[in-house]
């Protein structure tokens, strides 16, 4: 039987509203103008959808040298807007603090560090890039609001305001878009609180009404986005190195890192269309750990100057096996066994641990790394005797996992 319709007439300045519920979708709203008429349904939802990058990535940031910016670190956060029919996407996750200084940047040069006082005039400006979905392109929203916290000031006080502005969007690709912000946009002002605040999952409403100014929902549902645990399945773990620059401010917002000798939890959430998240669930990594193999056999061969005791590596050539050419990563894990043999006396046998690569693909004509204990490959091991001169051969087999067995507690 169908459900019966509540609704309510209401205006907010000149624009006029018809709200309505019907205890199956979310409240929804009609524009009483006809000139923004046709409407579609998925517009007429008063909770707004999600973008589709709920954010902008850390790697879509650079910083330019030709605005106004003054020193300090700049976040930043989007949404799209209809100009007709009124809608806005909810507004993005917040960026990692960008930072602008005073002094440019100059790779290679000898400086100790960059930097300069906070609220120093500069001529930088920083490129934002805003993913485009196929639905978010100029033909369904045709302006960005970009906000913008500003930490500029020199003082210590949390900011509680970020600073709007509006670009058109101008994409008819889903390649991104990109907007700078150089300093000189006319911008508003805008409570940090009312981007970041999470809405009430409201998934139905079976009547509604207004009071001062209000609009007000009874017989509320809620969506559910209680996750089971076998929905996360983790096929592939390892991990990350890369040589970083911190000079580069750029660098300093876009590789953040963990501090070593610590043990970090991770979890993950998931997102509806209305950008309503789930409860974290951990991750569970009990079954899955360096006992998982893949079966695949690959042979190495250690040669001469190939173990460096300083850098805890064994360096050997690109390995092959019944599956040819490996195409090993950095971070991969690995089982590695090896039969060393040497001209000097006293060292022999056989070595095997887990271990994870280091630099190097594993390609045709190409070394790989492995990443070594460091009690394994000590000069007390091979009794004093030159690891460089040990050589030897062995094989190698693909890992899932980590080197470390994980509790599910």
């Amino acid at each position: 039987m169908p459900s019966s319709i509540d609704s309510l007439f209401t205006e907010f300045g000149p624009t006029k509203y018809v709200y309505f519920s019907d205890n199956t979708n979310v409240v929804r709203r009609i524009v009483m103008d006809k000139t923004k008429w046709p409407i579609l349904a998925r517009d007429m939802s008063i909770v707004s959808r999600a973008s589709s990058g709920m954010g902008i990535s850390q790697l879509n940031i650079s910083i330019g040298s030709d605005g106004n910016l003054l020193a300090g670190t700049y976040q930043f956060a989007y949404r799209l807007r209809n100009s007709s029919s009124l809608t806005t996407t909810k507004w993005s996750k917040f960026t990692n603090p960008t930072p602008v200084i005073p002094q440019t940047y100059v790779s290679g040069t000898s400086l100790n560090y960059y930097g300069g006082p906070v609220g120093s005039e500069t001529d930088s400006s920083i490129t934002i890039k805003i993913p485009i979905s196929s639905g978010e392109t100029s033909g369904t929203f045709q302006l960005i609001d970009v906000a913008v916290v500003k930490n500029n000031d020199g003082t210590n006080v949390q900011q509680g305001t970020a600073y709007v502005f509006s670009v058109s969007n101008s994409s008819g690709a889903t390649t991104g878009y990109s907007v700078k912000y150089d300093g000189n946009q006319s911008e508003y002002e805008l409570s940090i609180d009312s981007i970041v605040a999470a809405e009430s999952p409201i998934e139905t409403a079976k009547t509604i009404a207004e009071k001062d100014s209000r609009l007000l929902a009874g017989n509320i549902k809620y969506f559910d986005r209680r996750i089971n645990d076998a929905e996360a399945k983790i096929i592939e773990a390892r991990t990350i190195r890369k040589a970083i620059d911190y000079e580069n401010p750029e660098n300093c917002s876009k590789y953040v890192s963990y501090f070593r000798d610590e043990v970090y939890r991770f979890g993950i959430s998931y997102h509806d269309e209305y950008g309503n998240w789930s409860p974290v669930k951990p991750i569970i990594f009990s079954s899955f750990n360096k006992t998982n193999l893949s079966g695949a056999v690959y042979s190495i061969e250690i040669t001469t100057g190939s173990i460096n005791y300083d850098e805890n590596r064994i360096r050997v050539a690109a390995p092959t096996g019944n599956q040819g050419v490996s195409g090993f990563v950095a971070g991969d894990l690995i089982l590695f066994n090896a039969n060393l043999g040497s001209s000097s006396a006293g060292v022999s046998g056989n070595i095997s641990f887990y271990a994870e690569v280091g630099k190097g693909t594993g390609t045709t004509g190409q070394t790989l790394d492995i990443v070594c204990p460091a009690t394994l490959i000590s000069k007390s091991i091979f009794r004093n005797v030159n690891p460089t001169t040990i050589t030897g051969s062995g094989k190698i087999v693909k890992a899932k996992g980590n080197e470390y067995n994980h509790s599910a507690d």
